[in-house]
């Protein structure tokens, strides 16, 4: 039975968005589903955060287990470590760490305890990125065919100020090798090699991830092995107007909107990947 009513509220959600329903509509049939279908992994309700920067260290909800049950949390974005000394050191430190490399996040001081024992997830509807074409960069809205939100892996740190003795819980978003598509837009890195987060598509990756039984049940190879990129036939890749500065969209309904940049018609690579 839940798995029917479990399509019919799904099916509900996307017919309101696509109709232009109001936060309250919406949110009030996830809660209905949350309630109703008691789901391993709920769906969080809309705040309408159309884009966040990571440089002003918004709160978002994290997802995480706690003793094997799901948990969400508000965490700071730009992880804080919880060995930094002051607040001096975990200002500078976060500077660094707004996302963290699958590949090295084992291994790195400010990841690899979080990355052992402190992974979660964060639901998304979209993301950004940014394309470099004849020196100037356009900002494109990744987000998924079918609609659904779009679970990007995250490692999170919890970290106590000695001084004022407030406690700060915050997280790194993790990224991976992009794929073909991210390696077109995604070109501007300053290593040269393009990246995007890590999407947890399926309940085995995220029970994985998050340590479903416990962290001792998993190997770091386990880990290692799901972070892989999420192939590109799943997302649509649009060019959207400037968001910060001047004139920028900011955390508004314009971040998401389609935008035309004529001089894009001549970057070959970048129409060759969106066809």
């Amino acid at each position: 039975m839940c798995n029917n009513v479990e399509y019919y509220l799904r099916r509900q959600m996307r017919e309101a968005h696509v109709k232009g329903a109001s936060k309250d509509e919406i949110n009030h049939l996830i809660r209905e589903y949350n309630e109703r279908c008691n789901p391993v992994f709920p769906i969080p309700e809309e705040r309408h955060v159309y884009w966040a920067n990571s440089f002003s260290h918004p709160k978002l909800e994290v997802f995480h287990l706690v003793d094997n049950q799901m948990i969400s949390e508000e965490m700071e974005w730009s992880l804080i470590p919880f060995w930094c000394k002051d607040e001096a050191v975990a200002n500078k430190v976060r500077r660094g760490t707004y996302n963290a490399r699958s590949e090295t996040m084992f291994d790195k001081p400010s990841f690899r305890a979080s990355a052992k024992t402190r992974r979660g997830v964060i639901l998304v509807e979209s993301f950004y990125e940014y394309h470099q074409y004849e020196k100037k960069k356009y900002p494109f809205n990744i987000r998924s065919k079918d609609g659904e939100p779009i679970y990007l892996a995250v490692l999170w740190d919890e970290w106590t100020n000695k001084d004022s003795g407030e406690i700060i819980k915050s997280f790194a978003i993790v990224t991976v090798k992009g794929n073909p598509v991210m390696g077109v837009i995604h070109n501007g890195t300053r290593d040269g090699e393009p990246r995007m987060p890590l999407i947890l598509s399926d309940t085995a990756q995220l029970s994985v991830w998050l340590a479903r039984g416990g962290y001792e049940n998993y190997t770091y190879k386990e880990v290692l092995d799901i972070c892989q990129s999420s192939p590109e036939i799943h997302y649509t890749y649009t060019p959207v107007a400037k968001l910060m500065g001047n004139g920028g969209s900011g955390n508004s309904p314009r971040a998401i909107e389609a935008h035309d940049y004529p001089e894009l018609a001549n970057d070959v690579e970048l129409q060759t990947v969106l066809q």
